[in-house]
């Protein structure tokens, strides 16, 4: 899992959907229990400006020592599909996330989508399709950017410093990763 040291501020998801359409997050998240207690979500169209506009839930509570699983569903919002400039953008609460000690934990983080109908996978038509996946087994410790394991998106995290942690969690793993 990534395990994001407090202080913090946020974490940006660069994760285009070219060929893509209505699509799906999710993602486990635990904490310590000094670790942020809430995660807001909002996204970028324009890779530039967030909103949680349509969104049906944009903050979650966040549980000490269990990972849950987040979902966020961008069905609903028809910019999502096909853009090239799509980005999440996890905020972590005050003043839990000011602290010098603490931390949050987030593994098995995809992307799920529906191929256009002018985009040919080899998936079929209509069937949802994994577009990006971070699993963190294999990252080192503070990288600038941290390159998904399937995709081509990219994660930013805006805080002190991150590292892995093990175990990690199965809830969502995929590819047996």
């Amino acid at each position: 899992a990534l395990r994001l040291r407090n202080p913090s501020s946020s974490f940006v998801i660069q994760a285009p959907t070219v060929g893509y359409k209505d699509v799906i997050m999710s993602y486990a998240v635990t904490r310590t229990g000094s670790g942020s207690q809430t995660q807001k979500i909002s996204y970028a169209l324009d890779g530039i400006n967030y909103t949680s506009a349509g969104l049906t839930q944009s903050e979650f509570s966040i549980f000490e020592d269990v990972y849950v699983m987040i979902q966020i569903d961008f069905r609903t919002i028809s910019g999502v599909n096909n853009n090239p400039n799509f980005k999440i953008k996890i905020e972590f609460d005050s003043p839990s996330a000011t602290i010098n000690n603490g931390n949050n934990r987030i593994d098995n983080l995809t992307f799920d989508g529906i191929p256009m109908e002018d985009y040919i996978p080899d998936d079929p038509i209509g069937d949802l399709v994994l577009i990006h996946y971070w699993h963190f087994n294999d990252n080192t410790s503070n990288e600038t950017l941290i390159a998904p394991s399937i995709g081509a998106g990219q994660l930013s995290y805006f805080g002190s410093y991150f590292d892995s942690v093990t175990p990690g969690s199965s809830v969502n793993v995929r590819n047996d990763s």
